[in-house]
């Protein structure tokens, strides 16, 4: 089997018939645009909560750090659980 540098047509053609780059090129672009949505999401809804209950922003952000992290913990957890 021998391995050919990328090239100019290699590329063209993954690029309009797919290709493991493209692919690999999607899936990191969609996961970049997921943690800028969530961190977007989760800050707007600590303003909300923060205008309106008038608690301190930075102990809403340590919560939700907080929340987020005990999720993962128990995830782990039970896929341990799980393991033969």
């Amino acid at each position: 089997m021998t391995v050919t540098p990328l090239s100019l047509d290699s590329l063209a053609y993954e690029i309009q018939y797919g290709g493991p780059h493209v692919h690999l090129a999607v899936f990191i672009i969609c996961q970049i645009i997921g943690i800028l949505l969530l961190h977007y999401v989760f800050r707007i809804i600590t303003y909300l909560i923060n205008r309106y209950t008038q608690l301190p922003q930075d102990i809403l952000k340590h919560q939700f750090i907080k929340a987020i992290y005990q999720a993962y913990q128990d995830a782990e957890i039970k896929l341990l659980e799980r393991t033969p």
